[in-house]
C-alpha cells in the first residue's frame, strides 16, 4: 500500500474516533486544487466540524485532511464560524493550521508547516445533510524561503453525526 494509501486509513481511522466525541458532522467532497501559472489536481477532503462551542460565540473545532496525487497530503487543524443566511442557506470562514507533504513538482509549497483560509457556502437538504461549496488558500506565510501558496475549490457532502 502506498503511502498516501496509508495515511488515508490511519486518518479515516482517527477521524471516526473523534467523530464520536461531540463531533456535529463528517466532511466528504472532491475538488481541485492549483498553484498560479500551474495545472491542477484531482483532491478529497475528509474533515470532521465539532459541534459550535456557545461559551466561543459558536465557533467551530474543525479537522481534517486533503489529499491529492503524487502522495500530496495536508493533515489540519483549526476554527470555523458559520452564519444564518435565509433559508436553507448558510455561510462561513475557517482557519487552520497543519503539516504539508508533497511529491508533485507543481505543489510545491516550499514548506512543512502550512496555514489554510477558507470561505464556504452551505445549502441544507435536510437535518441530517448539507452541501458545501467551499474555496481556500494554503500557505507557509513567508516561514519557508519560499512561500507560493495555492487554492483550493471542493463540492462538499456535510452529514450529521
Amino acid at each position: 500500500m502506498c503511502l498516501t494509501g496509508r495515511l488515508v486509513a490511519v486518518l479515516l481511522g482517527w477521524l471516526l474516533s473523534s467523530a464520536s466525541v461531540q463531533a456535529s458532522g463528517l466532511v466528504v467532497g472532491g475538488g481541485v486544487i492549483a498553484k498560479q501559472d500551474s495545472g491542477a489536481a484531482a483532491m478529497l477532503q475528509l474533515a470532521v466540524e465539532q459541534d459550535p462551542l456557545q461559551a466561543l460565540g459558536g465557533v467551530q473545532l474543525y479537522s481534517g485532511a486533503l489529499v491529492a496525487e503524487q502522495d500530496t497530503w495536508y493533515l489540519h487543524g483549526g476554527l470555523a464560524k458559520s452564519f444564518e443566511l435565509p433559508g436553507r442557506w448558510s455561510w462561513g470562514a475557517g482557519l487552520s493550521a497543519g503539516v504539508y507533504h508533497s511529491n508533485h513538482p507543481q505543489l510545491d509549497l516550499g514548506y512543512d508547516i502550512e496555514f489554510m483560509s477558507r470561505l464556504y457556502l452551505d445549502y441544507e437538504l435536510s437535518v441530517e445533510q448539507s452541501l458545501r461549496l467551499e474555496a481556500g488558500h494554503l500557505s507557509n506565510a513567508d516561514l519557508g524561503d519560499d512561500n507560493p501558496g495555492t487554492e483550493f475549490i471542493l463540492l462538499n457532502w456535510i452529514f450529521r453525526l
